[in-house]
Protein backbone atom coordinates (compact mmCIF):
# COMPACT_ATOMS: atom_id res chain seq x y z
CA UNK A 1 0.00 0.00 0.00
CA UNK A 2 1.35 3.41 -1.00
CA UNK A 3 0.12 6.54 0.32
CA UNK A 4 0.70 10.01 1.07
CA UNK A 5 0.40 11.54 4.20
CA UNK A 6 0.37 14.72 6.32
CA UNK A 7 -0.75 18.14 5.82
CA UNK A 8 1.13 20.31 2.66
CA UNK A 9 3.70 21.26 4.55
CA UNK A 10 4.87 17.98 6.27
CA UNK A 11 3.65 15.77 3.54
CA UNK A 12 5.54 12.31 3.46
CA UNK A 13 5.11 9.17 0.87
CA UNK A 14 4.68 6.24 3.16
CA UNK A 15 4.56 2.67 1.63
CA UNK A 16 3.40 -0.48 3.94
CA UNK A 17 3.55 -4.04 3.03
CA UNK A 18 2.93 -7.30 4.97
CA UNK A 19 5.62 -9.72 4.50
CA UNK A 20 4.12 -12.69 2.79
CA UNK A 21 6.88 -14.98 4.42
CA UNK A 22 8.84 -14.57 7.84
CA UNK A 23 12.23 -13.83 7.80
CA UNK A 24 13.13 -17.56 8.70
CA UNK A 25 11.17 -18.84 5.14
CA UNK A 26 7.59 -19.83 7.05
CA UNK A 27 4.78 -18.68 5.41
CA UNK A 28 2.90 -15.53 7.45
CA UNK A 29 0.02 -16.76 9.04
CA UNK A 30 -1.06 -14.33 11.57
CA UNK A 31 -0.04 -10.71 12.38
CA UNK A 32 0.53 -9.57 15.78
CA UNK A 33 -0.01 -5.78 17.35
CA UNK A 34 1.01 -3.99 20.01
CA UNK A 35 -1.61 -2.54 21.37
CA UNK A 36 -2.25 0.45 24.07
CA UNK A 37 -5.55 1.81 23.21
CA UNK A 38 -4.48 5.15 21.89
CA UNK A 39 -4.03 7.14 18.46
CA UNK A 40 -1.18 5.63 17.02
CA UNK A 41 -2.05 1.67 17.61
CA UNK A 42 -5.20 2.19 16.81
CA UNK A 43 -3.72 3.88 13.31
CA UNK A 44 -1.61 0.71 13.18
CA UNK A 45 -4.09 -1.89 13.26
CA UNK A 46 -6.89 -0.14 10.89
CA UNK A 47 -3.44 0.39 8.99
CA UNK A 48 -3.03 -3.72 8.76
CA UNK A 49 -6.13 -4.21 8.05
CA UNK A 50 -6.47 -2.28 5.61
CA UNK A 51 -3.50 -3.53 3.97
CA UNK A 52 -4.79 -7.43 4.23
CA UNK A 53 -8.00 -6.56 2.84
CA UNK A 54 -6.37 -4.12 -0.23
CA UNK A 55 -4.02 -7.62 -0.61
CA UNK A 56 -7.16 -10.08 -0.40
CA UNK A 57 -5.76 -11.77 2.99
CA UNK A 58 -8.38 -10.45 4.97
CA UNK A 59 -9.76 -14.11 5.46
CA UNK A 60 -6.38 -16.13 5.44
CA UNK A 61 -4.54 -13.70 7.62
CA UNK A 62 -5.62 -13.80 11.59
CA UNK A 63 -5.15 -10.86 13.59
CA UNK A 64 -3.70 -10.79 17.37
CA UNK A 65 -3.70 -7.31 19.56
CA UNK A 66 -1.33 -7.82 22.62
CA UNK A 67 -1.48 -5.36 25.29
CA UNK A 68 0.70 -4.97 28.29
CA UNK A 69 -0.65 -3.82 31.49
CA UNK A 70 0.22 0.18 31.94
CA UNK A 71 -1.32 2.69 34.62
CA UNK A 72 -3.46 4.91 32.38
CA UNK A 73 -6.50 2.58 31.24
CA UNK A 74 -4.52 0.62 28.54
CA UNK A 75 -6.38 -2.63 29.31
CA UNK A 76 -9.95 -0.95 28.96
CA UNK A 77 -9.05 1.07 26.25
CA UNK A 78 -7.27 -1.58 23.98
CA UNK A 79 -10.16 -3.94 24.44
CA UNK A 80 -12.89 -1.18 23.35
CA UNK A 81 -10.87 0.14 20.37
CA UNK A 82 -9.46 -3.64 19.04
CA UNK A 83 -13.45 -4.14 19.50
CA UNK A 84 -14.69 -1.11 17.24
CA UNK A 85 -11.84 -1.84 14.43
CA UNK A 86 -13.23 -5.08 14.07
CA UNK A 87 -16.70 -3.65 14.39
CA UNK A 88 -15.46 -1.40 11.15
CA UNK A 89 -13.91 -3.48 8.88
CA UNK A 90 -16.00 -7.15 9.68
CA UNK A 91 -13.83 -9.30 10.94
CA UNK A 92 -12.39 -11.33 14.08
CA UNK A 93 -9.71 -9.77 15.73
CA UNK A 94 -8.15 -12.02 18.85
CA UNK A 95 -7.37 -9.97 22.27
CA UNK A 96 -4.41 -10.98 24.24
CA UNK A 97 -4.91 -8.64 27.24
CA UNK A 98 -3.50 -7.61 30.56
CA UNK A 99 -0.30 -9.22 29.52
CA UNK A 100 2.80 -8.52 32.55
CA UNK A 101 5.16 -5.60 32.54
CA UNK A 102 8.52 -5.14 33.91
CA UNK A 103 8.10 -3.49 36.84
CA UNK A 104 10.42 -0.56 36.57
CA UNK A 105 8.35 -0.14 33.01
CA UNK A 106 5.10 -0.23 34.56
CA UNK A 107 6.14 2.81 37.08
CA UNK A 108 7.20 4.63 34.21
CA UNK A 109 4.29 4.31 32.21
CA UNK A 110 6.21 2.04 29.65
CA UNK A 111 6.29 -0.92 28.40
CA UNK A 112 8.98 -3.38 29.45
CA UNK A 113 10.90 -5.72 27.33
CA UNK A 114 9.81 -8.98 29.31
CA UNK A 115 6.36 -9.76 27.59
CA UNK A 116 7.43 -8.33 24.50
CA UNK A 117 10.62 -10.87 23.77
CA UNK A 118 8.49 -13.58 25.49
CA UNK A 119 4.92 -12.82 22.62
CA UNK A 120 7.86 -13.13 20.22
CA UNK A 121 9.64 -16.23 21.20
CA UNK A 122 6.31 -17.83 21.44
CA UNK A 123 4.42 -16.82 17.51
CA UNK A 124 7.44 -15.14 15.52
CA UNK A 125 7.55 -18.76 13.41
CA UNK A 126 4.39 -17.43 11.55
CA UNK A 127 3.51 -14.17 12.83
CA UNK A 128 4.71 -11.02 11.99
CA UNK A 129 5.19 -8.53 15.24
CA UNK A 130 4.35 -4.67 14.38
CA UNK A 131 4.61 -1.77 17.27
CA UNK A 132 3.31 1.79 16.40
CA UNK A 133 6.23 3.52 17.94
CA UNK A 134 7.39 6.89 16.75
CA UNK A 135 9.84 9.37 17.47
CA UNK A 136 9.22 12.63 18.84
CA UNK A 137 8.63 15.55 16.41
CA UNK A 138 12.31 17.65 15.95
CA UNK A 139 11.64 21.33 17.89
CA UNK A 140 11.37 23.03 14.52
CA UNK A 141 8.38 21.22 13.41
CA UNK A 142 6.49 20.59 16.73
CA UNK A 143 4.34 23.91 17.56
CA UNK A 144 4.49 23.04 21.43
CA UNK A 145 6.98 22.54 24.35
CA UNK A 146 6.43 19.79 25.71
CA UNK A 147 9.14 16.67 25.19
CA UNK A 148 9.03 12.93 25.07
CA UNK A 149 11.47 11.62 27.30
CA UNK A 150 11.90 8.22 25.52
CA UNK A 151 13.97 7.36 22.38
CA UNK A 152 13.72 4.68 20.12
CA UNK A 153 16.56 3.59 18.35
CA UNK A 154 17.14 2.24 14.75
CA UNK A 155 14.48 -0.43 13.66
CA UNK A 156 17.26 -2.36 12.18
CA UNK A 157 18.60 -3.00 15.96
CA UNK A 158 15.31 -4.54 17.05
CA UNK A 159 14.19 -8.26 15.42
CA UNK A 160 10.99 -8.89 17.85
CA UNK A 161 8.69 -6.46 16.13
CA UNK A 162 8.42 -4.12 13.09
CA UNK A 163 8.07 -0.19 13.61
CA UNK A 164 6.85 1.23 10.22
CA UNK A 165 5.81 4.23 12.33
CA UNK A 166 9.09 5.34 13.55
CA UNK A 167 9.98 7.96 11.10
CA UNK A 168 6.33 9.95 11.18
CA UNK A 169 4.99 12.16 12.61
CA UNK A 170 1.36 12.60 14.84
CA UNK A 171 -0.01 14.80 11.82
CA UNK A 172 1.23 12.07 9.22
CA UNK A 173 -0.32 9.02 11.45
CA UNK A 174 -3.25 11.00 12.49
CA UNK A 175 -3.98 11.17 8.44
CA UNK A 176 -3.88 7.46 7.93
CA UNK A 177 -7.26 7.39 9.87
CA UNK A 178 -8.78 9.62 6.95
CA UNK A 179 -7.17 7.82 4.18
CA UNK A 180 -8.34 4.75 5.35
CA UNK A 181 -11.69 6.22 6.02
CA UNK A 182 -11.73 4.71 9.97
CA UNK A 183 -11.84 8.62 10.88
CA UNK A 184 -14.88 7.08 13.28
CA UNK A 185 -12.01 4.86 15.47
CA UNK A 186 -10.40 8.49 17.05
CA UNK A 187 -13.12 9.05 19.13
CA UNK A 188 -12.44 5.63 21.07
CA UNK A 189 -8.18 5.99 21.11
CA UNK A 190 -7.07 7.02 24.83
CA UNK A 191 -3.87 9.25 24.36
CA UNK A 192 -3.20 10.86 27.94
CA UNK A 193 -0.81 9.59 29.88
CA UNK A 194 -1.50 11.45 33.21
CA UNK A 195 -5.35 10.80 33.33
CA UNK A 196 -6.90 7.69 33.01
CA UNK A 197 -10.16 9.59 31.73
CA UNK A 198 -10.51 12.73 29.95
CA UNK A 199 -7.65 14.28 28.65
CA UNK A 200 -5.00 16.51 31.12
CA UNK A 201 -4.74 18.78 27.76
CA UNK A 202 -0.71 19.48 28.84
CA UNK A 203 0.94 16.40 28.61
CA UNK A 204 2.83 15.65 25.35
CA UNK A 205 0.71 13.43 24.38
CA UNK A 206 -2.43 15.21 24.43
CA UNK A 207 -0.58 18.16 22.79
CA UNK A 208 0.60 15.47 19.97
CA UNK A 209 -2.61 14.15 19.59
CA UNK A 210 -4.13 17.75 19.41
CA UNK A 211 -1.27 18.75 16.75
CA UNK A 212 -2.19 16.13 14.53
CA UNK A 213 -5.93 17.04 14.41
CA UNK A 214 -5.32 21.14 13.55
CA UNK A 215 -2.67 19.93 11.22
CA UNK A 216 -4.80 18.87 8.80
CA UNK A 217 -8.21 21.50 9.33
CA UNK A 218 -9.74 18.77 11.95
CA UNK A 219 -11.85 19.62 14.65
CA UNK A 220 -10.59 18.72 17.90
CA UNK A 221 -11.97 14.86 18.72
CA UNK A 222 -11.61 13.96 22.07
CA UNK A 223 -11.97 10.67 23.97
CA UNK A 224 -15.34 8.83 24.45
CA UNK A 225 -15.50 8.30 28.27
CA UNK A 226 -15.63 5.02 29.28
CA UNK A 227 -18.75 2.55 29.62
CA UNK A 228 -17.49 1.55 33.03
CA UNK A 229 -16.68 3.37 36.48
CA UNK A 230 -12.92 1.80 36.98
CA UNK A 231 -10.89 1.45 33.50
CA UNK A 232 -7.90 0.40 35.69
CA UNK A 233 -6.00 -3.09 35.86
CA UNK A 234 -7.47 -4.57 39.05
CA UNK A 235 -8.73 -1.65 40.19
CA UNK A 236 -5.31 -0.38 41.20
CA UNK A 237 -5.18 2.77 39.08
CA UNK A 238 -5.37 5.56 41.10
CA UNK A 239 -5.28 9.48 39.96
CA UNK A 240 -3.32 11.47 41.10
Amino acid sequence: MDLVLGPDNLSVPFSFTIPLLTPEGNEVKRVGLWSSGGHDSGAMLCLILAELKATGRLDTVSVTAFTIVKGEGSTYYSERVVKKISEHFGVPITIVNNLENDEDAYKAGRIGTTSVKEIWRQNHHDMILYMSINRMAPDDIRPFTQTLKIFYEDEKKWTSFKSPFLLLHKPQITDLYYKLGCEDIIQWTHSCTVLAVGQCENCYSCKEREWGLQSLDKDRIDTIPPDIEDVSFGGTWINN
